[in-house]
């Protein structure tokens, strides 16, 4: 691929119309890489190849390729993460939300300093406020979270109080898996003909995140999925649900992503097996 990309960027008809420009290269979401276990030494590789291109590389931590080879040092360019949303553009994202009294649109914007996941959780609380009780949201429905050192945590935890006791139990059975379909959850709950509604309602809010590259497949942000996950730990069919996976996934372990699930799993029910 690096070798095509080089021989296009030779033809100024493949560097704007004026034969000027950069092509430009973005890797989006590339903590996904470390949370599997792949080795980014495929996208190193690609790097050193294709050097008239220009790669941008987001993520939620920084590379450190120069453990690899020095040279690295010189050819990176860090920035830091990116702000908090400015009042306006938190204004308008609650806008779009449906979020309607102003007063409870300016406190929201307060209470999260325009953190985006936690203004992403807010304005899911206030839809499902809205959807469950049949009233709109008021800035009462958020004092608890704001006395939360854990902001994150206690916007989740007044979320998982909205949902139906069916939707609270499959929240915590999609936070023991690192990624979930909707074969996983018909797998892990207690009444199957009700997945495809909980699937759908689940990956609707904030705390879910699509994996770009596989179909219908969704992770629990990984903020998240630490709370839920503590909660399910203290349930009595904790290693009963990881076998389930750790046999669900071994049944396609000549896939290397399910393969590394299989082994994940193991290690939780028996670390000495599984070595």
């Amino acid at each position: 691929m690096a070798r095509d990309i080089e021989e296009m960027t030779e033809d100024e008809n493949h560097r704007g119309a004026q034969g000027d420009c950069r092509i430009t290269v973005i890797f989006d979401a590339f903590e996904r890489l470390n949370e599997f276990r792949v080795d980014d030494w495929f996208v190193r590789e690609f790097c050193r190849a294709s050097g008239s291109t220009l790669k941008i590389i987001l993520g939620r931590e920084s590379l450190k390729w120069d453990q690899y080879d020095p040279i690295w040092q010189i050819h990176i360019d860090h920035y830091p993460a990116l702000s908090n949303l400015k009042p306006n553009d938190a204004l308008e994202y609650l806008n779009r939300r449906n979020v309607g009294d102003s007063d409870l649109k300016n406190y929201l914007i307060e209470l999260t300093d325009g953190f985006p996941y936690h203004l992403r959780l807010a304005a899911d609380l206030c839809q499902s406020i809205l959807e469950t009780k049949g009233r709109e949201p008021g800035k009462d429905d958020f004092a608890t979270a704001g006395k939360n050192a854990n902001l994150g945590d206690a916007l989740l935890s007044l979320i998982l109080r909205q949902l139906s006791a069916d939707e609270q139990d499959a929240t915590l059975l999609l936070s023991i898996p690192r990624w979930f379909t909707v074969d996983i959850l018909e797998m892990l709950v207690a009444e199957p003909a009700s997945t495809l509604r909980l699937f759908q309602t689940l990956t609707r809010y904030s705390f879910c995140e699509k994996i770009p590259d596989k179909v219908n497949t969704y992770s629990i942000r990984k903020e998240a999925r630490k709370f839920l996950r503590e909660r399910a730990r203290q349930l009595k069919h904790w290693l009963l649900w990881n076998k389930k996976m750790k046999d669900f996934h071994g049944q396609a372990r000549n896939e290397i992503t399910n393969l590394a699930e299989m082994i994940y799993h193991s290690f939780i029910i028996e670390p000495y097996d599984a070595v």
